[in-house]
């Protein structure tokens, strides 16, 4: 995988920013050689469990943003049109960063 040997894979992530657990996996994966696209779909209202704003969660945030190859934070709306606009956002990226492979965290 790769372009040539030694080659990070490409790995876009689709995951949903209110979610302790997917932070935790998109963390780990740099560790393990992935060069990540990260695609953060943010929570419908009321619906995180975390609070984004927290400066714990600022700070992992952050520091995210900093292992990333890219990364994508989408405003796809709400409602029923809300997956529409994620799966034309996400066709555009994923051709953008020349993805390997997607892994979507819900």
């Amino acid at each position: 995988m790769g372009d040539a040997a030694g080659d990070s894979v490409r790995l876009a992530v689709l995951a949903g920013s209110g979610s302790p657990w997917a932070y935790a996996t998109l963390e780990a994966l740099p560790d393990a050689g992935a060069a990540l696209h990260v695609i953060h779909v943010p929570p419908e209202p009321g619906q995180a469990y975390i609070d984004l704003n927290a400066p714990a969660w600022r700070g992992r945030i952050d520091e995210l943003r900093s292992l990333a190859a890219s990364y994508h934070a989408l405003d796809p709306g709400s409602g029923f049109s809300r997956w529409w606009n994620v799966s034309r956002a996400l066709r555009s990226i994923l051709r953008e960063v020349n993805a390997e492979h997607l892994l979507c965290l819900y």
